[in-house]
């Protein structure tokens, strides 16, 4: 089946067809340049006709109006990572079970089955870092002295 496409295609680029308007591909090769042109020249007119200053006010960090303070670089605590993660892996779970649920009559029992191995294999994975205490946002004193 691919291969009278790639005849059809090697075909035109021989020709020198392949590029004109009369080729099915000449719309697409007119509009992709317009595209690309328009990407290019935009940025060049607006640095053209565009004003230049420097000093004072420019070389400051605007925040909403406020005077900045502090740094920039703010240490981000490894629990909202952790919340990110698990966030992710279970969204993943619930794409899957939509998959499942659109398709599960067509599935039938060996479906049921492999999905039910599914979720047993995330609880299982959840559980372990819940009894390992990943998931406690503020650890307690006596859960810490208890893992050093």
């Amino acid at each position: 089946m691919l291969y009278p496409i790639l005849e059809t295609l090697t075909s035109l680029t021989t020709q020198r067809y392949f590029f004109t308007v009369q080729s099915p591909f000449g719309p697409f090769f007119i509009y992709a340049s317009l595209v690309i042109g328009l990407a290019a020249l935009i940025p060049l007119i607006s640095w053209w006709v565009g004003q230049r200053h420097s000093g004072g006010a420019r070389d400051e960090v605007y925040e909403s109006g406020l005077i900045p303070t502090g740094g920039a670089r703010l240490r981000i605590p490894i629990k909202y990572y952790r919340i990110a993660l698990f966030f992710l892996i279970f969204d993943l779970e619930v794409a899957f079970l939509f998959l499942w649920a659109v398709h599960h009559e067509a599935l039938g029992w060996s479906g049921f089955w492999q999905i039910t191995l599914f979720i047993t294999i995330l609880l299982i994975a959840l559980l372990y870092p819940w009894a390992k205490g990943a998931l406690d946002l503020v650890t307690s004193p006596a859960r810490s002295e208890g893992t050093k």
